[in-house]
């Protein structure tokens, strides 16, 4: 049967469409294949790397969880609206942990899983490796580079072997001797063919296998999630951490498990990252990981406003700190001393006005900080492995023997008692219990691996079981705290955390927190009633770190100390240079509020008006009226009524409330009397003024300058009782100034009032010595004028000639020359009492007196 040329061309156009049918198909297969199955090129992860990353919001987990995954720790702790939830990486059928705050364990909820506590961190450590997370285990570590900056960078690899595909980081040494093989033979011909006999030497790249695409694949997206993380997206980062942690479950990887909780840290996101940091302690097999997910735990519940949890996680760590903290105990010995610091004295900063407040510092953690330590853990963990490459393990510094003043202390898991009881042999005494101390101390255990002071190792053993310890006539006598005076116990805190300070200052001065520390310490020195010893820290730290961000406060914190101990004059020094370093923060409004205060104590008010008036424009709402006070009361002391006037005009608004009413209605009733042109409105306004006067009292004013205008008043309203009252009151407490020379001449005032004479030379006399200038000539002035008017000539002449000789500006100096001339035109002597009134020195016969000064 003969074919037709006809039928043989449509045979062949259905065999062509069939083709190209099935290739279509096979291609449309294959783009929608799942990416694990394809082999993934260098070129791809390249791009990978330039894919921005999606608009994913808090509201899409990455897989479901049940509504609660970690119990809130407290009602009053601080939570997000929206949680991520992530499943832990743990078993599948775990089950979530919740924190018994008053024993402070984390217990699991099902006897299945054994109770967790700080004391965890002191166990046995097993002999197996750190497990990291899947198909990392097979492969040597990488060098310095890679696991310092921690996945920075993805490495383009060409494998063709198993033994290449299990090792992604190292690079295939028979291509690179083929490719090199090759570029040596197209060196000797020519320029044409070079590059065509190169490429035609090198091998084609053979398939990757599943385990190589897969440990490839994980690298490129944690370098993407250490990009955010570095960028600030948490959110995003914590995203394809947590992606990781479920796909290698149940093996954990440390270093993606800790960037998992400290991104949750970084949200606030505090319940998962206290759960997160947990579940870190217990799941690591190393004390250094353990360790450092402790100091994770402690910084979420010192946030959580749990102090005495934080601090005795950091304890427990302390005390094994040789195997759980060996890459940063200068954090963790600046660590434990703040929160001890915190826990003793509270918030030093909750209101600086007080004249007891002094500022503060707050522990600056930074998130690069914690990766480099996370790197460093995780270098050790890599050198212990088997096989690890000996630069690694060349870089652990051989152990030294520790200083002379020092103890390397090494106990197994034993109870509190029988370590307290190895501690007192080593200080050669014996140990006594007291009360239900030694019970308390039975029923605890603990594990010590510490090098350090016999001292600072009770200190922290018996902060952290509630116990109490001192040397007493050869013996340690210890106590429970909860059977102490509440007084004995805080004075036992002061002095651990003086010393846990002092030690953790001379562990490293020149440490990031060194500035912070020896700022706590310059204050509980202030406590403990030295301000010798605070002043000196203060200078020293001063003198250490003169480029520190605390340098504000250590000159304020020097101002306060020098204001307690009398010194206006050097206390004005240290408030200018603690405004000067504290720019653009909430400290510099407080640093010019107490500048304006110390120049009007000094009696110098026109040079307290312009820092009250940064002041006023640089305070918060709560410090905002007291600065418009103040203001005000150094108006009215530089003789300026009209703008006191207009400063609490404009003011009114933040002067409206109950604690500022009585202040404000006394000041502006003053400075309208004092402003007054006319006599009918002067009676006018002292009517207003006499009930005004009568609501307030000195303490609704920042500082003693109040007192001395409410004494001014009563003065000026002419009762004198009233304002003798309020001088000495106010003379009685406050430290030598100009301010209070200023209330001892109102109580001249008022003494001569009552025809007190001798009461009056009484309180003149020292002030005649002074060394303000005007309140020395004022004091001058008014004993010469009292001297005279008792008939006593001879010695308010010699007083006018002493004043004269010591007299050092030209007003004083003519006031001087005045007062000398009614001495001795009383005297008889007009001729050189004319010379006096002239502005001129009389001869040197009127100045010559025989008799001493009385």
């Amino acid at each position: 049967m003969a074919i037709g040329p006809l039928r043989i061309v449509a045979a062949f156009g259905l065999v062509v469409a069939c083709g190209i049918a099935g290739a279509g198909g096979w291609m449309l297969l294959h783009s929608q294949a799942p990416k694990g199955d394809a082999q993934t090129s260098p070129d791809a992860l390249a791009d990978l790397e330039q894919i921005p990353p999606e608009p994913e919001s808090f509201a899409h987990p990455v897989s479901p969880l049940p509504e609660e995954v970690v119990p809130p720790l407290d009602a009053s702790a601080t939570h997000s609206d929206v949680h991520i939830h992530v499943p832990p990486p743990a078993e599948p059928d775990a089950v979530p942990h919740a924190l018994d705050l008053d024993s402070g364990h984390f217990a699991a909820e099902t006897p299945d899983h054994p109770e967790i506590d700080f004391e965890a961190i002191t166990a046995p450590i097993p002999d197996e490796p750190l497990l990291i997370a899947a198909d990392s285990d097979a492969h040597p570590a990488p060098d310095e580079h890679h696991f310092t900056e921690s996945f920075e960078t993805p490495h383009d690899v060409d494998a063709h072997d198993e033994h290449q595909a299990a090792h992604p980081f190292e690079a295939p040494p028979d291509a690179a001797a083929e490719h090199a093989d090759a570029a040596h033979e197209a060196d000797d011909d020519d320029d044409g063919f070079r590059e065509q006999r190169t490429l035609r030497a090198s091998p084609r790249p053979a398939p990757q296998t599943p385990a190589a695409r897969r440990s490839h694949r994980k690298t490129a997206e944690l370098v993407r999630a250490d990009q955010y993380l570095r960028a600030g997206d948490l959110a995003a980062a914590m995203k394809i951490y947590a992606a990781e942690i479920q796909q290698s479950s149940p093996s954990v990887d440390p270093v993606v498990y800790f960037r998992w909780a400290l991104c949750a840290e970084s949200l606030g996101l505090l319940d998962e990252a206290a759960a997160r940091y947990q579940d870190l302690s217990r799941l690591s097999p190393t004390a250094e990981w353990r360790g450092f997910a402790l100091w994770g735990l402690s910084r979420v519940l010192h946030q959580q406003k749990r102090p005495d949890l934080a601090l005795r996680g950091a304890l427990e760590v302390w005390l094994t700190q040789d195997q759980s903290a060996a890459a940063w105990k200068p954090d963790l010995a600046h660590w434990m001393a703040h929160l001890q610091y915190r826990r003793t004295l509270g918030n030093a900063s909750a209101d600086l006005l007080e004249d007891e407040a002094f500022a503060d510092s707050q522990l600056v953690i930074r998130t690069h900080d914690l990766l480099a330590l996370c790197s460093q853990i995780h270098a050790r963990d890599l050198a212990a492995l088997p096989g690890a490459i000996p630069e690694i393990l060349a870089e652990a510094p051989p152990p030294t023997p520790p200083p002379a003043d020092l103890s390397r202390i090494s106990l197994p898991r034993v109870s509190v008692a029988e370590t307290l009881a190895h501690l007192s042999r080593a200080m050669n005494a014996s140990l006594r219990f007291q009360g239900a101390a030694q019970r308390l101390a039975e029923s605890r255990v603990c594990r010590v691996e510490v090098v350090a002071d016999v001292p600072a190792i009770l200190d922290a053993l018996c902060e952290a079981h509630g116990l109490m310890w001192a040397v007493v006539d050869g013996e340690l006598l210890v106590e429970a705290a909860g059977d102490a005076p509440e007084d004995r116990v805080r004075q036992f805190r002061i002095d651990a955390t003086t010393r846990s300070l002092n030690r953790a200052v001379r562990f490293e001065r020149t440490h990031r927190w060194a500035a912070d520390s020896q700022l706590a310490l310059a204050r509980m020195t202030m406590v403990q009633q030295e301000p010798a010893l605070a002043r000196q820290a203060l200078i020293d730290l001063i003198a250490d770190h003169r480029q520190s961000q605390v340098l504000g406060a250590a000159w304020f914190n020097l101002g306060k100390v020098h204001l307690h101990a009398g010194l206006v004059h050097e206390a004005i020094d240290a408030f200018e240079r603690a405004v000067d370093h504290s720019a653009g923060t909430s400290l510099e409004a407080t640093g010019d509020l107490f500048l304006g205060r110390m120049l009007l104590e000094s009696g110098q008010p026109r040079k307290a008006i312009p820092p009250l008036h940064r002041a006023v424009a640089l305070s918060q709402a709560r410090e905002r009226p007291t600065a418009i006070l103040t203001l005000a009361a150094a108006h009215l002391a530089a003789d300026r009524p009209e703008s006191a006037n207009v400063v609490l005009r404009e003011g009114r608004a933040e002067l409206s409330g109950p604690a500022t009413y009585d202040a404000t209605a006394f000041l502006s009733a003053l400075s309208q009397a004092r402003a007054a042109r006319d006599q009918f409105r002067r009676k006018y306004d002292q009517r207003t003024l006499m009930q005004a006067v009568s609501h307030v009292d000195a303490s609704n004013f920042f500082g003693w300058q109040g007192a001395a205008l409410i004494a001014s008043a009563y003065l000026e309203l002419g009762l004198v009782e009233e304002a003798d009252e309020i001088c000495r009151d106010a003379t009685s407490r406050m430290r030598p100034c100009a301010l209070r020379s200023q209330l001892e001449l109102l109580l001249v005032e008022s003494a001569l009032g009552r025809g007190q004479t001798a009461r009056a030379r009484e309180i003149l006399q020292p002030l005649t010595a002074f060394s303000e200038p005007a309140i020395r000539a004022d004091a001058n002035r008014k004993l010469c004028a009292l001297l005279l008017q008792t008939g006593e000539t001879d010695a308010a002449l010699r007083l006018a000639i002493a004043w004269l000789n010591v007299a050092s500006s030209a007003e004083e100096q003519t006031t001087a020359l005045r007062t000398l001339g009614r001495c001795l035109e009383q005297r008889g002597d007009r001729i050189n009492a004319a010379l006096c009134f002239a502005g001129s020195r009389p001869g040197p016969d009127a100045l010559t007196f025989p008799d001493p000064v009385e």
